[in-house]
């Protein structure tokens, strides 16, 4: 019986955390910088947040994307650390930005560069310190050891 009800529960939190947002962090390859993505799946708005934040309350850097004409299926986004123009860089291409702090250090774009033959390009993201992640598995693809790590709880 006990055994039962373990696996009842199991399942059932399996099953509602399938919907639950998303919460991840990707760190930089000397570990000095953080960028937080939280992504509310219900509402189709995603937090782009300088350094390591557990609670949107405490949010002081940070920008809010409407991800809600991006396609599941080719989300991602790229991104790396230390560019000329700013501490970091993020592209999620076919998001809209909603909301960015003014204090920013950061750049967040939501379309692609056109390279020379007007064709969008990620070349910008092809350095030691850039990454790309794919939404869908939450793969990441890092040319020098950018890391992303989980939070144990997920919120």
């Amino acid at each position: 019986m006990r055994k039962k009800i373990l696996l009842i529960l199991l399942l059932l939190w399996i099953i509602t955390s399938c919907d639950k947002d998303e919460k991840f962090y990707i760190v930089s390859p000397d570990g000095k910088k953080t960028i937080t993505v939280l992504t509310n799946k219900k509402d189709s708005i995603r937090y782009i947040i300088d350094g390591r934040s557990n609670n949107l309350s405490k949010m002081k850097s940070y920008v809010i994307l409407d991800i809600s004409k991006v396609s599941y299926i080719g989300d991602g986004f790229c991104g790396g650390f230390d560019f000329e123009e700013c501490k970091w860089m993020l592209l999620n291409n076919g998001a809209k930005v909603i909301y960015t702090t003014k204090d920013a250090d950061f750049c967040v774009e939501t379309e692609y560069r056109l390279d020379e033959s007007g064709i969008p390009s990620e070349n910008d993201f092809i350095c030691d310190t850039c990454f790309r992640i794919d939404y869908e598995t939450l793969t990441l693809h890092s040319m020098d050891l950018c890391k992303i790590e989980y939070p144990f709880f997920r919120f």
